[in-house]
């Protein structure tokens, strides 16, 4: 599966700040993801990696997340299943697997801005 991290969103800069924050979570990331890619889609969401956010009536787009544990953090890609790859919105770095209402609003505003510069 391939992964795009949509030039046009601020993933980009979400994930300059973590490499700049913790250059070793950084490279382990995407040590995992390139782990990953081999997979399909459906092989991530039988595994558990990769689940359907479920938020009643705030998950317009059908928001996944995927989960990554590193040492000590945990990281959440908000993104969405488009054909064999995943677009990629939102990169959170946290320590409790919690969901911030907050975080799904902000990957659902630039999916909304992707879908819509791509129209």
């Amino acid at each position: 599966m391939e992964y795009d991290f949509c030039d046009r969103c601020p993933i980009v800069g979400e994930m300059a700040d973590m490499k700049r924050a913790d250059l070793e979570a950084y490279d382990v990331l995407f040590s995992k993801l390139e782990r990953y890619r081999p997979y399909s889609y459906q092989d991530l969401c039988k595994s558990g990696i990769i689940e359907k956010i479920k938020v009643k009536g705030r998950n317009p787009f059908k928001m996944h997340e995927f989960r990554i544990d590193l040492p000590d953090i945990t990281c959440r890609l908000y993104c969405l299943p488009r054909q064999e790859r995943l677009e990629i919105y939102r990169l959170v770095v946290k320590k409790s697997a919690k969901l911030k209402p907050v975080d799904l609003e902000i990957a659902t505003t630039r999916a909304k801005k992707h879908q819509q510069a791509h129209q």
